[in-house]
């Protein structure tokens, strides 16, 4: 074995200290930047809750996926920043992230269908929890709003599983927004008319007691 040469021993430890202390405040800038963006990320996942907690567009099932979605946004585009900070070309990391999400979403292509519907929904609100509404293919009252599906109860009790882009896509009607309507019944009389006559007017009396406006006959 060669004997160890101190001299090189020295120099190759000062280019060692100079490349840590050169490369020390990169690193402490990244960690700098890592802790600020976490704590960042919790502080806007509390605020959305607070806010979504007096908002009346979004329900609380889709809540806490909205919040957790955007403190991952924040967590990853933090990451990004301090791995630049510390000289990691991130542009080829974007690129590969660009690419991975979208084999993801060509994969996932309906199910994103349905959370931009969902998203829709939200924002826009044509009905309620609560409403009763009527589709091309189904009808029933709203028993739940949720980010990919919603769940709707007929008539009859049945249980009605409703993907988001099924209901956007198609025309809506709902019964329960615009409150009392006219409805409109014809009853056919072949005699005694006088008394068909007097029989709608006890039952118009009768239902003025539960509806906002007396029922008219003509």
């Amino acid at each position: 074995m060669q004997p160890l040469d101190i001299q090189e021993t020295s120099a190759l430890a000062a280019r060692l200290v100079d490349r840590a202390v050169l490369f020390l405040p990169q690193l402490i800038a990244a960690l700098l930047i890592l802790v600020a963006g976490l704590f960042l990320a919790r502080w806007i996942g509390e605020a959305l809750t607070r806010a979504f907690r007096h908002s009346t567009r979004i329900g609380e099932t889709v809540r806490a996926p909205l919040v957790s979605i955007l403190r991952y946004v924040v967590v990853i585009f933090t990451v990004i920043l301090a791995l630049g900070q510390l000289g990691v070309q991130t542009t080829s990391l974007l690129a590969v992230l660009g690419a991975a999400g979208l084999a993801v979403g060509l994969a996932l292509q309906g199910t994103l269908t349905n959370i931009a519907a969902g998203i829709m929904l939200l924002w826009l609100r044509p009905f309620r929890v609560g409403d009763y509404i009527e589709t091309q293919t189904f009808s029933g009252t709203v028993r739940e709003i949720g980010l990919f599906v919603c769940h709707l109860e007929t008539y009859d009790g049945l249980f009605v599983f409703a993907p988001n882009s099924a209901i956007w896509n198609v025309w809506l009607k709902n019964h329960t927004r615009t409150g009392p309507r006219t409805v409109a019944w014809s009853v056919e009389v072949k005699r005694d008319l006088p008394e068909a006559v007097a029989a709608c007017t006890l039952t118009a009396d009768a239902l003025a007691s539960t509806a906002s406006t007396r029922p008219w006959i003509s």
